[in-house]
């Protein structure tokens, strides 16, 4: 994503990185690498001297902090005025983990929804109140990332001409279901 904003976009791109060979192959794709524990106070107060940001995007990350409203609301500092906070969420209740937990499983993953580094799990609903109450933050827009069913697709494929339509349409009536992860276009209240 960060390679994809500086080359493609011209934007500067500042991240943070707690482990240090990732942190490695960022430092040629993205404008600045901070390598530490975002939850650490000299990490953010680093972050903070950096500069201000016109997007703060905080993707797939506050599902794996002990403290992500405190994170943010330091993070916030750093924001331009009038400027957004990108957040992406996982959706535990998507239909795969409710297959799952039915079945009595709840194996952590190396990835994904049950990512072992997951400290918090989020449904759209719960994701919301956590964001506009926890956070503090105003949602502008949320959106979904819908991974692509077979099965039904192939349904939705049978219709001419409207098939591919009727098939968004059917997942985005039910978000909560089908989303496995939550998209949120946010700023400071």
């Amino acid at each position: 994503m960060g390679k994809f904003l500086g080359k493609s976009l011209g934007c500067k791109v500042t991240g943070v990185e707690i482990d240090k060979k990732f942190a490695q192959v960022a430092n040629g794709r993205i404008t600045k690498v901070i390598v530490g524990d975002l939850e650490n106070d000299k990490i953010q107060t680093k972050i903070l001297q950096e500069s201000k940001f016109d997007v703060i995007f905080a993707s797939a990350i506050l599902e794996h902090l002990k403290r992500p409203e405190q994170v943010l609301k330091n993070l916030i500092k750093s924001l331009k005025k009038g400027k957004i906070i990108i957040i992406t969420l996982p959706n535990v209740a998507c239909w795969r983990t409710r297959l799952e937990l039915l079945m009595g499983r709840f194996n952590y993953t190396e990835s994904g929804i049950l990512d072992k580094g997951h400290l918090r799990f989020f449904t759209v609903k719960s994701a919301i109140q956590f964001i506009e109450g926890n956070c503090k933050l105003k949602i502008d827009a949320i959106d979904f990332e819908f991974p692509l069913f077979p099965i039904i697709h192939r349904i939705f494929k049978l219709i001419p001409l409207v098939g591919t339509r009727l098939q968004f349409k059917f997942y985005r009536r039910f978000p909560n279901f089908f989303a496995y992860q939550i998209v949120f276009k946010t700023r400071p209240k």
